[in-house]
């Protein structure tokens, strides 16, 4: 008896921490038209930034749109010196017009850096 009181319990415990999993990721999602605007005026904002950089090379960059339309990045995977930090001064707290983009959502964005 003891047994079977301790197997219901631990499957009440289980359903209870899937049923809650479930509802937690059911944040809207971004449609990809949105996700394709959003990746445009990040690619904009990085290349309409007055202090032109002599770099080469590429980066995927980690970012959240914020409840207030800001970007924050979060990474900035390059091998390039010196790469991060120009996304970053670039795309950090910058707000976006972008419309019906999910917040506090991870977006990525690869980009890359040629020499004209």
């Amino acid at each position: 008896m003891r047994t079977r009181l301790q197997s219901l319990a631990f499957a009440l415990i289980v359903l209870c921490l899937s049923a809650s999993t479930a509802l937690a990721n059911t944040s809207p999602e971004t449609d990809p038209t949105a996700k394709n605007e959003l990746r445009k005026e990040v690619i904009n904002l990085i290349q309409n930034n007055a202090d032109f950089v002599e770099l080469e090379g590429s980066a995927k960059v980690s970012f959240i749109v914020t409840s207030k339309n800001e970007l924050v990045v979060l990474d900035v995977n390059t091998e390039t010196r010196g790469l991060d930090k120009v996304v970053k001064d670039r795309l950090n707290y910058k707000n976006i017009k972008t419309k019906g983009v999910s917040k506090n959502e991870p977006f990525y964005v690869r980009v890359t850096f040629k020499q004209s």
